[in-house]
């Protein structure tokens, strides 16, 4: 059709080209803006979207002393974050203020110890060289992490009843058959999360064992071994939230950031 911003606009006014083109297609005008080259980004300026975040913070700290020392930190956190429920709210701008649905708890430790045992040390400080090589100058480390599990967040569902099992575990976090697929075109009327479905718990111990030895007084060995998730826990992953799978409500895969247990040998000379 005839461009109607035809030698009407200059260059800097209208970077898209139309003001050199004497026709242009419908779709083109169609755009808001139509004179700017490209798609724009609106910014509708509609406040919303603001988060709150509570938490209660203990730390305890038991310095070095007696070959050992001791960190543990445990965190409680309230989160909630304004977000539309569905599309009808997106498009009406009418914000909720939902569960942020991340971990209640968090408890963190870790610690070292050297053991006290060898060259000086408080057990047998002046042990042979050959038998100080073998059972001296050992040291141990390691930190522990601990969290409870996420809210786990529901899709758009017919629900027809209470889906809280009494004994949730990795083969089901919930009662999936009071779920069924939302029919086209009808609006979610269940809640993003229900308060006493969680996913599973998160569990997880590293450690090092080490040896220091010195050959001169200038030339040390160090001998450790690292072991990561020494205890070789299974942590899962979320269940699987899809109403239409087979697999709906059951965790069948590990936790994304975990692994089985890994132990890894190193040697370090310092001189």
């Amino acid at each position: 059709m005839a461009n109607p911003f035809y030698h009407l606009a200059t260059p800097n006014l209208s970077p898209s080209g139309l003001y050199n083109q004497s026709t242009v297609s419908i779709l083109t005008l169609a755009r808001p803006y139509p004179q700017y080259s490209g798609a724009l980004t609106v910014i509708d300026g509609v406040n919303g979207g603001d988060m709150i975040y509570h938490s209660l913070q203990i730390k305890g700290v038991k310095s070095l002393s007696s070959g050992y020392t001791l960190l543990i930190a445990y965190n409680y956190h309230l989160q909630t974050n304004q977000q539309f429920y569905d599309n009808v709210d997106n498009y009406l701008k009418q914000w909720t203020s939902e569960d942020s649905g991340t971990s209640r708890h968090r408890l963190i430790g870790s610690g070292t110890w050297a053991l006290p045992v060898g060259k000086g040390r408080h057990f047998m400080p002046n042990a042979p060289r050959l038998l100080d090589a073998l059972i001296g100058g050992w040291n141990l480390a390691g930190t522990m992490t601990w969290h409870s599990g996420t809210l786990l967040n529901f899709g758009g569902m017919l629900v027809s009843g209470d889906p809280t099992l009494a004994n949730p575990g990795p083969g089901g976090w919930f009662n999936t058959s009071v779920f069924k697929q939302l029919p086209a075109y009808t609006r979610r009327t269940n809640p993003w999360y229900y308060p006493n479905i969680r996913g599973p718990k998160y569990f997880n111990i590293d450690g090092t064992l080490s040896e220091d030895f010195s050959v001169t007084e200038r030339i040390r060995f160090q001998l450790h071994m690292d072991a990561f998730n020494a205890l070789n826990n299974m942590n899962y992953n979320n269940p699987n939230m899809s109403v239409t799978s087979s697999q709906f409500g059951r965790s069948t895969d590990i936790y994304s950031q975990d692994y089985g247990r890994r132990l890894q040998l190193g040697l370090r000379l310092t001189f």
